[in-house]
Order: structure tokens, then sequence, then C-alpha cells
């Protein structure tokens, strides 16, 4: 199967899934892990092994535009 039939499929997939479609316990289990990466979100940029993994992005030279998750900053 080509790339292009395998994303037709799945968007043709999704485009006709309903809410009803999504098992309930799938439905918790998403807004689970949703509530988890907000709170680790929230959390994780004042943990100290996060301060220092910004500080070596920081050193790194890099040649294009990213933002560090949490960091608050841009790279260009």
């Amino acid at each position: 199967m080509s790339t292009a039939s395998i994303t037709q499929a799945l968007s043709s997939f999704l485009v006709n899934l309903s809410y009803e479609d999504i098992p309930e316990a799938t439905r918790g289990r998403c807004i689970d892990l949703l509530i988890d990466h907000l709170a680790v979100s929230i959390a994780g940029p004042n943990l100290p092994w996060s301060g220092m993994l910004r500080e070596y992005v920081q050193t790194q030279q890099s040649s294009g535009s990213s933002v560090v998750y949490g960091g608050g900053k841009a790279s260009a």
C-alpha cells in the first residue's frame, strides 16, 4: 500500500469517526492522558534538570527555528 493510500484511508476513517464510535474506556484514558500532559507541562519547566537541559540547549548552535517546549524561547 502506498503512503498516499495509507494517508487517504486514515483521513477517511477520521472524517467519518464520531464521538460515539470511540469506546468509553478509550475516551476516559484520553482525558487522563491530557490531564497528565497538562500537569507535566506546568510542573516540568520548574524542575532542576529542566533548567540544566535548557542551559545545554542554549549552548548549541542551531541553524533553524524551533521552540524548546516549556522553555519560553525560540532558537531563531
